[in-house]
């Protein structure tokens, strides 16, 4: 009897031992969750964030931009130059003409005179193509100067003057990058620097339609506010690139979500108590999307 009354006294011992541990542990696990708010500190935000727009860097030193709203093209060069020239793009309003299309494309052929068998053996000087049968040209006459700046006129091509034309067509490559819009673009062209940019995170362009899916998931990414969030990888044309069947749509910045979500930089803290619930293992690095 008095055996079995030391051990239940041991067990009752170990018990009580127990509660303490447990108890001291749940204390602890609730200090710990109390300075949270010190490891986690709150971070502060602009009230206005101006959405972002989906950005294809370029390796090469020039690209094309077209406004066909404001019948003007530029050309910009990575030495922070840029020439500009009055343009007259494609109407609907004449016999077998088509709007100029929107888009992003490439260089695709230069020729210095070519003639047009579809319009009865027009001369078209200083050819640059780069949308198949659409491309810059200037015509043999004169006439054509009038609306070059002021409004479309031309049965789908990018009329410009046999001056500015010579100048462009010495000025750009097989390749070189071209955009093409009417109003503002949620996609633009920009250079690339490699001690901004990371490569490794990055898709290569090439002439595949398969990247189309991607690319208007992007766009999406960003009128639903996920730019940040979604369009993690940089799109890279490199000096490689030339688009024949891959035709990359520009979008539409109007549409593109004012507030756009946004990781803020993982928050480093430290141990402050001990801690056995393991949090620290777990909560190395804290993020949690927000809305900027």
């Amino acid at each position: 009897m008095k055996k079995n009354n030391r051990i239940l006294f041991i067990i009752l011992i170990l018990f009580g031992f127990g509660l303490i541990s447990a108890g001291q542990s749940v204390n602890k696990a609730k200090d710990y969750s109390r300075h949270l708010h010190i490891l986690i500190p709150e971070i502060e935000y602009h009230d206005v964030f101006l959405p972002k727009k989906d950005t294809i860097f370029i390796h090469g030193d020039e690209y094309i931009d077209i406004c066909l709203k404001n019948q003007l093209t530029t050309l910009y060069r990575r030495s922070d130059t840029a020439v500009a020239f009055p343009i007259s793009s494609g109407t609907e309003n004449i016999a077998k003409g088509i709007k100029t299309s929107t888009g992003i494309f490439t260089v695709q052929s230069k020729i210095r005179l070519g003639i047009s068998r579809q319009f009865n053996n027009a001369e078209l000087i200083n050819w640059i193509g780069f949308n198949g049968n659409i491309g810059f040209h200037g015509l043999s006459g004169s006439g054509y100067y009038q609306y070059l700046g002021k409004r479309p006129s031309s049965h789908g091509c990018v009329r410009i003057s046999r001056e500015d034309g010579n100048t462009l067509y010495e000025s750009v490559k097989i390749g070189t990058p071209v955009i093409v819009y009417e109003d503002e673009p949620a996609r633009v062209l920009a250079f690339y620097d490699d001690k901004i940019h990371n490569s490794k995170s990055a898709i290569i362009l090439r002439d595949n339609k398969h990247l189309m899916n991607n690319l208007d998931r992007r766009l999406e990414n960003l009128y639903l506010g996920n730019g940040h969030l979604n369009n993690s990888f940089n799109l890279i044309f490199d000096n490689n690139t030339i688009l024949k069947k891959l035709k990359i749509p520009v979008g539409e910045f109007k549409k593109v979500a004012v507030k756009q979500k946004f990781i803020p930089p993982a928050t480093k803290y430290y141990n402050l108590a001990s801690d056995n619930t393991r949090l620290s293992e777990k909560l190395k690095e804290i993020s949690s999307p927000v809305n900027f």
